[in-house]
Parts: C-alpha cells; sequence; structure tokens
C-alpha cells in the first residue's frame, strides 16, 4: 500500500515537472518570437538611420557648395 503511494507521488511530481517544463518551452517559443520582431525592428529603424545620413549629408555637401558659390561671386 504505502509503494504505491510513494510511485503515485512520483508520478504526480514528474506530470508536475513535464508540466511545468512544457509551459517553459511554450513561453521561451514566445520570447524567441517577440525577440525576432524586436531585431527585425531595429534592423529598420538602422535601415531608416543610414537613409537619413545619407540625405544630411547630401543637404551639406549642397549647402558648402552654395556657399563657395557665393563666395566666388564675392570675389
Amino acid at each position: 500500500m504505502l509503494d504505491r503511494a510513494i510511485v503515485g507521488l512520483v508520478l504526480v511530481a514528474l506530470l508536475f515537472g513535464l508540466t511545468c517544463f512544457c509551459m517553459g518551452v511554450i513561453k521561451l517559443r514566445g520570447l524567441e518570437q517577440r525577440v525576432d520582431l524586436l531585431n527585425k525592428q531595429v534592423e529598420e529603424v538602422q535601415k531608416q538611420t543610414r537613409i537619413a545620413r545619407q540625405d544630411v549629408d547630401f543637404i551639406i555637401r549642397l549647402t558648402n557648395d552654395k556657399l563657395v558659390g557665393a563666395e566666388n561671386e564675392i570675389e
């Protein structure tokens, strides 16, 4: 009788452990999906930042060219 009770408790403990493990795996998969989404968003922000830097560099070059042209007209 005591042996059956111990076996029952062990089985319940194993089932509980397996349940916790499965829930942890499911939670990790959800976190992995969130991380993947955040990585994609970071890549998009980096892409937009590169484009913005190129635009700023273009504006600076254009402004410098106009300043040089204005200086040449003054001379």
